[in-house]
């Protein structure tokens, strides 16, 4: 009987540490996953900003451009 109780308590023991391990492991993953979906809106962001921002630089190159031409044009 008390070969059982100390197989019992061990057995007791090891469930107890692989649950706290099992939600140890839960809550990594969880901050991970959190990590990785907030630098994927980080990025998409940037890419939004940059995107932007060239657009707006080739909005302003092509309306120099056509300043140019149309300055060029009334001269001739």
């Amino acid at each position: 009987i008390g070969e059982l109780q100390t197989n019992g308590q061990k057995s007791a023991e090891f469930g107890e540490k692989l649950a706290s391990h099992g939600a140890k492991y839960q809550e990594s993953l969880v901050n991970s996953m959190k990590g990785l979906i907030e630098n994927g809106i980080s990025n998409m962001n940037y890419v939004k900003e940059t995107t932007a921002k060239s657009i707006d630089e080739v909005t302003k190159t092509m309306e120099s451009a056509q300043a140019r031409t149309a300055a060029a044009a009334s001269q001739n």
